[in-house]
């Protein structure tokens, strides 16, 4: 007989499936998005799984094992109604914009055929691009020459697993030059361009796009991997799958699974230099642990240490200038604490950071049981009014671009916050904006 701790999350899984399917306008593999990208990688890969095991006993993961019994339950509720009220937010977005399903709104924009913005070549257009580019590269070598190393290589030279993540924090946290050029100029615009950048060498072929999007990946690759991290060039690249599906209305069975395998691939070997065998295979520390348990655990341990830890946070955390603007006292956010609460040593040593996870770790450390209930309604609602927007652009290279950019930033295991306050979402909506009028200004020169 099937026991009800597994019966539960199933039943609770399937009604999900079949919202999402609704709001995305496809869960297929071959036409992935960003809604069904939240619900099979974020949602049901990083969190249910580990709610279903947990609620069945399997809690011999390194964090799980220091969470009392009652906020195991808890968190693992939390993540399956997060399952459901996710979409429900979905929803109530597509119908307060007057639509009863996205099927159509999706099918037709794959269809649509790939449009330049002016004309065939866009040379105007291209004009602000290198230049933009050219800003990118300056600025990926101005984080390098500030952090003084090339993780790769550092990597590769046997760094074991405990200086890997001091070298990590003091790249990050530690990093000693303008915080500024390195994320917008570095961080966000050089991804951004690597993808506007591919759309137009797939739609022309010409060789000089095809050197600009060598150029731009070889410069993103080493900008997304400067504070050492393994995941943002996995996710950079489930980007290019985001824009097959736009362009040629939909990716094979074959691409789907080659992708996946090498992302593993690439996983496996960074942690062959971190880890030794046993550990590399383990779902306690190894590479199915970061995927099935590690990204949601800091969800039970919000639960262990709010309120009982530390006071609920309130808005204090949403953001140092928006607090010293209302005369709040501003608060590290949840993730920081909880990881200080976890690992103060590592913490206090640099050795650790932050213990990122499913949004609602944050809404319940930031306002307890309101956040907890009203959050997934939110964020849902936040989601879905984004993605019929980009569904309503034209289909251009710099909006494909942006919708690429935009799904694999989408913080649903990061924190609530970025869903009330994202600079990312509003300079990249700038940095199009800043394409648009400079190309149209030269081309009326």
């Amino acid at each position: 007989m099937i026991s009800v701790t597994v019966l539960f999350p199933v039943i609770i899984l399937i009604i999900s499936f079949f919202l999402f399917k609704k709001v995305s306008g496809s869960l297929s593999l071959t036409k992935l998005n960003l809604i069904s990208w939240i619900f099979y990688f974020q949602l049901f890969a990083q969190c249910f799984f580990s709610a279903i095991l947990t609620l069945n006993g399997f809690t011999n993961h390194y964090v799980l094992t220091t969470v009392g019994v009652d906020s195991l339950l808890i968190g693992s509720f939390a993540i399956l109604y997060t399952l459901l009220m996710l979409p429900v937010g979905m929803l109530i977005g597509m119908y307060t914009f007057g639509f009863r399903g996205n099927e159509i709104n999706f099918k037709n924009y794959i269809n649509k055929p790939v449009t330049f913005i002016f004309d065939y070549k866009d040379q105007h257009v291209k004009f602000v691009l290198y230049f933009l580019s050219l800003l990118a590269i300056l600025a990926v070598f101005y984080v390098l020459i500030s952090v003084g190393k090339v993780p790769l290589f550092s990597i590769l030279s046997g760094v074991d697993g405990l200086d890997m993540a001091g070298l990590r924090q003091n790249a990050s946290r530690g990093f000693s030059g303008n915080s500024f050029v390195k994320n917008i100029f570095g961080y966000m615009l050089t991804p951004l361009i690597c993808y506007i950048s591919y759309i137009y060498m797939r739609i022309s072929g010409r060789f000089h796009d095809k050197f600009w999007f060598y150029i731009m990946f070889i410069f993103t690759f080493l900008i997304l991997t400067y504070d050492f991290s393994k995941s943002p060039i996995v996710f950079f690249s489930v980007g290019f799958l985001f824009i097959n599906v736009l362009i040629f209305n939909g990716i094979s069975k074959k691409t789907v699974f080659v992708f996946s395998f090498l992302s593993l691939l690439f996983l496996f070997f960074i942690y062959s230099f971190l880890l030794n065998l046993d550990e590399l295979w383990s779902l306690n520390s190894g590479v199915f642990g970061r995927i099935f348990f590690s990204q949601a655990a800091g969800t039970y341990l919000a639960f262990e240490y709010f309120p009982d830890v530390y006071n609920h946070i309130g808005f204090s955390s949403i953001s140092v200038s928006l607090s010293n603007l209302f005369g709040l006292d501003y608060t590290d956010r949840a993730a920081r604490l909880i990881m200080y609460g976890f690992n103060p040593t590592g913490v206090e040593s640099g050795t650790a950071g932050v213990m990122n996870s499913l949004f609602i770790a944050e809404a319940w450390a930031n306002w307890g049981w309101a956040g907890l209930l009203l959050s997934p309604i939110y964020v849902g609602f936040i989601i879905q009014s984004l993605y019929m927007l980009l569904l309503k652009l034209p289909k251009n290279p710099v909006f494909i671009g942006a919708y690429a950019f935009l799904a694999t930033k989408i913080p649903i295991t990061g924190g609530v916050n970025d869903f009330i306050y994202n600079p990312i979402f509003f300079l990249v909506f700038m940095v199009v904006v800043f394409i648009y009028l400079l190309s149209l200004s030269l081309k009326r020169l």
